[in-house]
């Protein structure tokens, strides 16, 4: 690298190494943009698959909720029955 830059000062001048030397920054700083951008697509897929995963647990949970609400209202009417017979409010009039 340095004899290819030692060879271009040589043959062009200073000018010419300043030139060449910010192709090699530039060509450096899209490398790094490129890896960022890649970083960045590799966290949104990671995100993205956190949230379907996050869904599919609030799915979960909601049918976990419907069925335990159906048990409760099952339990309050047998006990709702089982303090009008013990009343004697029954449906038999009694």
């Amino acid at each position: 690298m340095w004899d290819f830059l030692g060879e271009v000062l040589k043959q062009y001048g200073f000018l010419a190494v300043v030139e060449v030397a910010q192709g090699i920054f530039i060509f450096y700083l899209l490398q790094m943009l490129s890896n960022k951008d890649k970083g960045i697509l590799d966290l949104q897929n990671k995100l993205l698959e956190l949230n379907e995963k996050r869904l599919e647990d609030v799915i979960e949970d909601r049918e976990k909720y419907e069925e335990l609400a159906e048990r409760l209202n099952t339990s309050v009417d047998v006990l709702i029955k089982v303090m009008r017979k013990k009343n004697g409010n029954g449906e038999h009039g009694g």
